[in-house]
């Protein structure tokens, strides 16, 4: 088994520079639109500089895995959580879990997933091991910091959303409202 890279996909695309906006935007562009756009954005960035990877997502409208160019996407299902499933599939590795490397910011998801066996990085170190093995700056542009940027991500974090868009997510992950 070859090292492979799982990232943390909601994790991961809030924080690079290249899809975050795509997420901030709320009611203006449909919450699925951004997955797609944000996956097919990191697809053509991964163009053989990182080995086997597999973005794990919250939610979707059921469980699934498809292949995106040279990336697996693994949709968790209705009201489940990507880091649940993250933790679930490398406890099943056994000791081949050492071959797997987490992409994340999200420091309870690095301390468990460490913890069974995993190495982890955060998504600026991600981003700077792509380029590096691309030869250059590559498309991606500025790497997410992982330790300074912490008050930035909290401030946005905070921010309120919309009810349109509180309710997309919502209906998403398999939340939304059951009066009808």
């Amino acid at each position: 088994m070859e090292r492979q890279y799982w990232i943390d996909g909601f994790n991961f695309f809030h924080h690079w520079n290249r899809t975050r906006d795509l997420f901030s935007r709320g009611a203006d562009l449909d919450i699925a639109r951004a997955i797609d756009l944000s996956l097919r954005a990191l697809t053509r960035d991964l163009a053989g500089r990182a080995g086997h990877t597999v973005v794990f997502m919250d939610g979707g409208w059921r469980w699934e895995e498809r292949r995106l160019g040279n990336l697996r996407v693994r949709y968790v299902g209705p009201g489940k959580k990507a880091d649940d499933r993250m933790a679930t599939d490398l406890r099943e590795l056994d000791e081949r879990a050492r071959r797997i490397t987490a992409v994340t910011n999200d420091r309870e998801l690095s301390f468990r997933l460490s913890y069974l066996g995993a190495s982890c990085l955060g998504v600026g170190e991600f981003l700077a091991l792509i380029e590096k093995r691309g030869g250059g700056k590559g498309k991606q542009g500025k790497t997410a910091p992982r330790g300074g940027g912490e008050a930035e991500i909290m401030r946005q974090k905070c921010q309120t959303l919309s009810p349109a868009a509180v309710q997309a997510w919502l209906e998403f992950f398999g939340c939304g409202d059951d009066d009808s």
